[in-house]
């Protein structure tokens, strides 16, 4: 405990906060003088500065979370000229991949993943979690970024003030364990903070990155939550489980943690897969759970179609080893222009043929063949509306974990313990093992329980001054699941745009685009903006109807066009019709990424998207059929 006197302390107090207001008037004193303050350094790349580019009085824009949702963002809001600070729990930047299990690859390629306005340097390939990582560092100190950040930094409150429409920010230094860091940069914890000097609810008001420290009390005109959706786990109820329990959130890889152990996972995402085939690296027995039937989606298409093994995890391993082309990657076929307009009913009869190809060719027991095998039964339910649900993208890890090593799967409505606690029991198995059967029950010795359920939202930290309830928490009720009703005007949230087959950048990306716009006044929500959500939130249910709580789901294709047309960037016939008949046909057959938003529009760069496009060959776009 400080020994301290109370007086000491406040005269401690006292003289910090004359030293912070000293800074603020002179800082005033040099705008009022035109003399350069200590933040108006020299722009790195075009970015930074105090007014905006079109002369209008810049916005303090409050950014929490400094993953790749809140890194465009903040390049976006400088680019445009706002005053801005951009703070994380975590120690680093890059969001959910700082601290993410140990062998975590994306499920869309660099070039897809990469932002619009900065391509990768290397060839097309999926990046692991440290190249990411290193993508993002990069993205940082090209636009000169990092001055704007501040880390080990807590948001504890937000509040709305109707009376001056400012918000009112409460930050807190911190150091989170990796299962709390999972969670973004809310302290939702209940343990004490580490223990530093701070300047707990001190005001920074003036310009946020004079004197943006852990522990100051924020003004702001805006407010931009990127902190994501993996924020409070989702712990379901194991009555009577007396085994070891885990959430994903504490996985980093199985090493000791599962070294010959029974292990049941639980769930059937992209983690249930990962964590379930790593598992059987070291365990005696692993089985991954799942309440419903699932689809699973090959990374590599055109080896998924050539190659009956498909051991997905050494491939992803060995990219460097392979020139890898658009036509070798799931995303050719669920993201290009060609195939997405597409009837659904026609897309899902192609897709059939082309599982039933592999099955005859590779075996219905080869990894390929048992993919097959677990989509044909998800499908088989709604066969003409096929994506009712997100695929797996890490389908392919899954499915030779199953046909090579071991891994069992169960379908069944749900999971008793039974005994002394430490045997899971199911009941109208639909799913069992290798191979789609109907099993009354079946039994599972099980010493530890991973959990990959999932993370609920929670917004109770964000309180707004005369709105009973505060915030939904369901992104199919917001704007383009950015805007929250009553609230467009004073805050977006990023990163709550989830597509099924693409990434959480690319639609944030967009979206900070158009806030830029918003704060710079040169777009204006719609009118019946509120409406608009809820009939689109309406679609979004109807179509993704198999997973109802998955609120952040949307379809990419059409959402980035709805999202582009808002901007005024999106790519149009028009746009390459007068260019060469190969960039012609490319367009159409190459993914949508998102270099193509450059085209046209607000920061249009022509010349960039083509150079990447001009990269492959026609023939090295076009999707392998059946």
């Amino acid at each position: 405990e400080d020994s301290t006197s109370g007086k000491d302390k406040d005269n401690e107090n006292d003289n910090d906060e004359s030293m912070i207001e000293n800074a603020i008037l002179e800082n005033i004193n040099r705008h009022q003088h035109g003399i350069p303050s200590s933040i108006d350094n020299d722009n790195v790349n075009g970015v930074g500065g105090n007014v905006t580019n079109d002369g209008t009085n810049p916005k303090k824009v409050f950014i929490i979370g400094a993953g790749p949702s809140g890194l465009v963002a903040l390049k976006e809001m400088l680019e445009a000229g706002h005053d801005v600070v951009c703070v994380d729990a975590k120690k680093t930047i890059g969001g959910l991949f700082s601290v993410s299990y140990n062998e975590l690859y994306t499920t869309t390629t660099s070039m897809f993943l990469a932002f619009s306005d900065f391509p990768p340097k290397e060839g097309l390939r999926y990046w692991s979690k440290d190249e990411y990582l290193n993508y993002l560092e990069e993205y940082v100190d090209h636009f000169g970024l990092r001055r704007y950040i501040k880390l080990n930094v807590a948001v504890e409150h937000c509040a709305l003030d109707q009376n001056t429409g400012q918000w009112k920010i409460l930050t807190k230094s911190w150091q989170s364990t990796p299962g709390e860091m999972r969670r973004g940069s809310i302290n939702f914890s209940i343990r004490e903070p580490i223990k530093q000097p701070s300047n707990d609810n001190k005001r920074a008001s003036y310009v946020f990155r004079q004197n943006a420290v852990p522990g100051f009390c924020y003004d702001a005109d805006y407010l931009i939550v990127a902190s994501g959706t993996n924020q409070v786990p989702r712990i379901p109820e194991l009555h009577n489980c007396t085994a070891e329990v885990i959430h994903s959130a504490d996985f980093q890889q199985a090493d000791f943690l599962c070294e010959d152990k029974n292990v049941l996972v639980i769930g059937n995402g992209e983690s249930a897969s990962d964590v379930a085939a790593q598992s059987t690296d070291v365990a005696k027995k692993v089985t991954l759970y799942s309440r419903r039937d699932f689809s699973l989606g090959p990374r590599f298409i055109s080896k998924f179609l050539t190659d009956g093994a498909y051991d997905e995890r050494q491939i992803l391993l060995e990219q460097d080893k392979t020139d890898l082309n658009p036509n070798d990657m799931l995303e050719g076929i669920t993201n290009s222009r060609v195939l997405s307009r597409l009837p659904v009913a026609l897309f899902s009869i192609v897709l059939d043929a082309m599982l039933s190809d592999v099955t005859k060719w590779h075996g219905e027991n080869s990894a390929a063949g048992i993919l097959a095998k677990i989509d044909k039964k998800n499908f088989r339910k709604d066969f003409y509306a096929l994506d009712t649900s997100a695929p797996t993208k890490s389908g392919g890890v899954l499915a030779h974990a199953v046909a090579c090593k071991g891994l069992d799967i169960i379908v069944s409505p749900e999971v008793k313990f039974e005994g002394d606690g430490r045997v899971a029991h199911f009941e109208n198995v639909s799913f069992m093992g290798k191979d789609e059967k109907n099993v009354d029950t079946v039994d599972v010795d099980v010493d530890l329980v991973i959990l990959c359920t999932g993370y609920k939202l929670n917004f109770d930290w964000i309180e707004v001054e005369g709105m009973d309830g505060g915030i939904e928490a369901n992104p199919r009720k917001w704007f383009k699941h950015c805007f929250p009703p009553k609230l467009g005007d004073k805050v977006a949230f990023l990163g709550y745009a989830r597509p099924a087959q693409g990434g959480i950048p690319q639609c944030s990306e967009l979206l900070a685009r158009y806030v830029a716009l918003l704060l710079k006044e040169e777009r204006t929500l719609p009118e019946d903006y509120a409406d608009q959500a809820l009939k689109e939130g309406q679609a979004e249910l109807e179509t993704f109807y198999a997973t109802p709580n998955a609120t952040s789901l949307v379809e990419f294709p059409p959402f980035a066009s709805s999202v582009a047309r808002l901007i005024g960037c999106e790519p149009s016939i028009f746009d390459v019709v007068s260019s060469t008949p190969s960039r012609f046909v490319k367009f159409w057959t190459l993914p949508q990424w998102m270099c193509f938003y450059r085209l046209r529009g607000p920061g249009a760069n022509p010349k960039s998207c083509w150079e990447a496009v001009d990269t492959y060959s026609i023939l090295k776009t076009m999707i392998p059929m059946p």
